[in-house]
């Protein structure tokens, strides 16, 4: 039986995960379709490695590449696929191109939300290292690659939607695939093949894909279309299967969950679901304009899990911006009515803003320190303040390539120990920032260190 090892090397920018060991489960649902098409698989989860650990944290970019290097080689696959994220991309390539000099004969995949939008400069910089970049929503794509390197000579790529391939030392970048109808026609995933899993995992349980709000810096919208979700049966089947995997700690977790992306049929999953698993756990992503009454009775209800509203900024110049609304200012009365009726029900709730926007003025970042030092920090259970960087697959992205606005450096690549050509912003967009004559890096540095040490004192855990 033909075997695939399915990796993915975790970069330092997410060593923090070790406190919160939640496996992958993209590559979970790649190991089920190459197991229903007849392969061998085995995952390694380098978070899980991490959290484990059996990956040591000290370790530096080039030594993990040597370990993983180790630990595919004791699994012989005859199919290599590397899952990747933004920050990642740089070791992924790196590894490729050791693991092929070592094997040249493995079949090599790169896939992951990291190689959408920029699968071509992927191609660029790894050339003969990699055969394949499945790029958007992986399963079926993954599904029709397999098929056709079972066949060998006669393989044909060249009408596989979703896939860039290498003709020789050509790459061909084929278009993408249309998003999957039925998720429920994915096999179900377990961790069965997952190494060196910690004793103490929680796990992700799938409920849906996509959003709905199609905002101007992130890619979700354009990877996974507006909202789709499992059946309530399927989603009830998945938890029942992933909570075997864990120990005493039994939790299924929803995280920024855009589960009332669709709100009616989200509503009465959510409630079906929360009422078969008292093991739910997590934030579930809310429009400020979707919260009411029939919200506030399933939140009081399940205490466990709580409403996280991206609410991203507070001015109408900044929001349209972001293009988080198309009417700012009932945006921000519905803000202005929401928060409120939360703390007036007890409710624990969950903040998302981004600063560092081009156009932003000193007013803007005031009005942000005031909303938060509003909240009560007993009931906001978690603040997320996020600087606004460049991520591939987005319209900001476009607008960059179009040289609309320029960016500038702020810190070290950590990718950059492996080669000064990975010192570029899609190799790790956090330490790449929008030029803002308005304020200056010192003001940014004070107001982040003033709602920081605000926080450190709190119950809060701010994130940002």
């Amino acid at each position: 039986m033909p075997k695939i090892v399915l990796l993915r090397i975790p970069g330092n920018h997410t060593d923090w995960r070790r406190r919160n060991p939640i496996p992958n489960l993209g590559v979970g649902f790649l190991s089920a379709v190459a197991r229903q098409e007849g392969f061998e698989t085995a995952v390694l989860e380098g978070h899980m490695f991490l959290d484990s650990g059996y990956l040591p944290a000290s370790l530096s970019y080039p030594e993990r590449i040597n370990f993983f290097l180790e630990e595919v080689r004791r699994e012989s696959p005859d199919i290599l696929g590397i899952s990747v994220l933004s920050g990642d991309l740089a070791l992924g390539i790196e590894f490729a191109k050791s693991y092929r000099k070592l094997y040249p004969t493995v079949k090599i995949v790169m896939g992951g939300v990291g190689v959408n939008g920029v699968a071509e400069i992927i191609s660029r910089y790894a050339g003969s290292a990699l055969d394949f970049i499945v790029k958007g929503e992986g399963e079926e794509t993954f599904k029709n690659l397999l098929r056709e390197i079972k066949k060998g000579a006669i393989s044909n790529f060249n009408q596989i939607k979703g896939l860039s391939y290498r003709d020789g030392q050509n790459w061909r970048h084929n278009p993408l695939r249309p998003l999957i109808k039925d998720l429920d026609s994915l096999p179900l995933m377990t961790l069965g093949d997952y190494r060196h899993l910690p004793a103490n995992i929680i796990t992700l349980l799938p409920f849906e894909r996509g959003c709905p709000s199609a905002c101007n810096f992130c890619f979700a919208t354009e990877t996974w279309g507006s909202g789709r979700y499992f059946s309530v049966d399927r989603i009830i089947e998945q938890g029942k299967i992933l909570l075997n995997f864990q120990g005493d700690l039994k939790t299924l977790f929803l995280s920024d969950s855009n589960i009332l992306a669709k709100e009616r049929l989200g509503r009465a999953s959510l409630l079906e679901v929360l009422k078969k698993f008292p093991e739910v756990v997590g934030s579930i992503n809310l429009r400020v304009d979707q919260f009411d009454n029939d919200l506030i009775k399933i939140f009081s209800r399940f205490p466990n899990v709580s409403p996280l509203m991206g609410i991203e900024a507070l001015s109408p110049k900044m929001l349209q911006y972001l293009g988080k609304t198309s009417d700012p200012k009932k945006y921000l009365e519905d803000v202005n009515r929401v928060l409120p009726l939360i703390r007036k029900n007890k409710i624990k709730y969950c903040l998302s803003l981004i600063y560092h926007i081009p156009g932003e003025k000193i007013e803007d970042l005031n009005r942000i320190r005031d909303f938060f030092l509003e909240q009560d920090t007993e009931r906001c259970v978690l603040i997320y303040l996020s600087r606004l960087w460049l991520e591939g697959n987005t319209y900001l992205w476009e607008k960059y390539k179009k040289n609309e606005f320029e960016i500038y450096s702020v810190a070290k690549n950590p990718s950059s120990i492996l080669g000064e050509q990975y010192n570029d912003v899609i190799f790790d967009p956090s330490c790449f920032l929008f030029k803002n004559p308005e304020i200056s890096d010192y003001d940014y540095a004070i107001f982040s260190k003033q709602i920081r040490d605000y926080f450190s004192n709190t119950n809060c855990n701010f994130l940002g």
